[in-house]
């Protein structure tokens, strides 16, 4: 009660100022709340919550009363630091409002077609695949649903190549398995050809096979065979996905009979275990009306920043499938400015102003 009554007796501006002053905390309050809900939420359902209308409405309030605040207390333009991270703040905001999927849809609204831009979406491609501005489609991938369309790119896209790189591995071995099927055309017997360069294994269904040598560079062994007293020589390339690559050993026997019955042998390379060390591809930007061509190499967490869009990998399936992530630009540099003012301001605030003022008072 005692509160209520000085409350109501306090001249307007201070009033004014006290409600200001709560309603920031309980708006700053509010907002640790909701970045703690959000971090068990996953990133899709976070991303959907704070684009929400409700929550729209909290950031243009959340503005409003950093706006007022600046003015709302003249002293506080005699701290250099408490502007600043004031200021920041408002641009931080007004950068995420500016950038938001519904700012993009409404600015769609009133300007012309071809100078829209879509918030994010999804492209889908191939390896050496181009896609130009008549059918080049953003996405939206929500989960356990079908893709959903979220707009067009007014350039063309081009995947000039993509591929995986490798840590070297510990051991750099080819692993050999001849192999025998049953009549159902399951594996009937596996076994290991592990002898060195031109030491002999023994395959029953076959004879002896001598790995001759091996070229890493080319991914490649070379295999002797030796079968009914009778020698030759093949090699087994693995192909550009590092799967297990086959060489069938029908040749080595007199029809296709004999093979089949002694169990359609085959030897089997398997690669060298490399654990994946990156997923890369390279990019190109193109519209014959706007400038020369931009390009470049993106992997995971490096994107391509080209025609006000930021281009992430997102996945890549060697050696078909790949989702490539765009993101409007816009907004992104006010925000960058208000985590560097407010940055600045906290500096300024709590180290550098209270070092003026003591030195102050000592002279």
């Amino acid at each position: 009660m005692t509160t209520t009554l000085f409350f109501v007796t306090l001249p307007p501006v201070k009033r004014f100022r006290q409600i200001l002053f709560w309603l920031t905390l309980v708006l700053i309050s509010a907002l640790v709340v909701l970045c703690i809900i959000g971090a068990f939420l996953g990133a899709d359902r976070a991303k959907t919550m704070f684009n929400s209308t409700p929550l729209c409405i909290f950031w243009v309030l959340f503005a409003v009363l950093l706006a007022v605040g600046l003015f709302a207390w003249g002293a506080m333009w005699r701290s250099p630091g408490l502007v600043a991270v004031h200021v920041g703040l408002l641009l931080i905001l007004a950068g995420g409002i500016w950038g938001s999927r519904g700012a993009h849809e409404w600015r769609g609204n009133f300007l012309n077609p071809e100078k829209t831009k879509s918030a994010d979406g999804y492209l889908l491609l191939q390896p050496y695949d181009r896609q130009t501005k008549a059918s080049c489609r953003l996405w939206r991938l929500p989960a356990d649903q079908e893709p959903q369309p979220a707009g067009e790119l007014p350039f063309d896209v081009e995947v000039r190549r993509a591929w995986v790189e490798y840590y070297p591995p510990k051991k750099n071995e080819w692993r050999l398995l001849g192999l025998v099927y049953d009549d159902r055309g399951a594996p009937r017997d596996a076994a290991p050809l592990s002898g060195g360069v031109g030491q002999p294994s023994r395959f029953s269904a076959v004879g002896d096979v001598t790995v001759m040598g091996y070229n890493h560079a080319l991914r490649q062994v070379e295999l002797q065979l030796t079968h009914g007293g009778e020698t030759m020589t093949n090699r087994v390339t693995v192909g550009p996905a590092d799967e297990p690559a086959t060489l069938s050993l029908a040749e080595a026997f007199p029809s296709p009979a004999e093979w089949r019955d002694a169990g359609r042998p085959e030897i089997v390379l398997l690669p060298p275990r490399q654990p994946v060390r990156d997923y890369k591809a390279e990019l190109v930007i193109s519209d014959a009306n706007d400038g020369p061509a931009e390009g470049g190499v993106i992997e995971v967490n490096h994107p391509l920043h080209a025609r006000g869009y930021h281009f992430y990998l997102s996945a890549y399936d060697p050696p078909m499938a790949l989702v490539v992530r765009a993101v409007s630009d816009d907004g992104l540099y006010w925000v960058y400015a208000g985590f560097a003012l407010l940055m600045l301001g906290v500096v300024l605030r709590l180290w550098m102003e209270p070092v003026v003022r003591r030195g102050g008072r000592n002279g």
